[in-house]
């Protein structure tokens, strides 16, 4: 009995399409962010982070205190989480993203350190290059 090439390339597409429902997906990487509150002088911090999915809700964090998170980026390179913040002293909320996957993937690709130091300055640990970067506030 003859088997044609056609029949053998829809059998390997069947065989890969079928794997994909029957085999357990591989664990994707996860990314873990951390905001941390560095205010000076001490002073109380409220963050509310989410995404288009997940809402995860307000925390007042006192100083040293973080708020973290994990989470697989999308397939798409689309995942964003953004959060606002507000002190007392501030200038209300402001808002920044914690994590852009375009900006982020590889700026850190599995921690995502962020402080809030000073008097209200946004930085960012960029992974890559070992270094901690000031990052601009998106007001309200």
């Amino acid at each position: 009995m003859r088997i044609s090439t056609t029949t053998v390339v829809v059998l390997v597409l069947l065989v890969s399409v079928s794997s994909l429902f029957i085999c357990p997906p591989r664990a994707e990487a996860k990314v873990h962010v951390h905001i941390t509150n560095n205010l000076t002088p001490a002073r109380s911090m409220d963050v509310h982070c989410q995404s288009h999915d997940d809402d995860l809700g307000h925390h007042l964090l006192q100083v040293g205190e973080e708020t973290s998170w994990s989470f697989a980026p999308n397939f798409w390179g689309s995942t964003l989480f953004w959060c606002e913040v507000e002190w007392a002293g501030g200038s209300g909320w402001v808002h920044f993203d914690a994590y852009d996957q375009p900006r982020d993937g590889s700026r850190c690709n599995r921690q995502c350190l962020w402080s809030v130091a000073g008097d209200g300055l946004l930085l960012g640990y960029d992974e890559t290059l070992e270094i901690w970067q000031m990052f601009s506030w998106k007001h309200q």
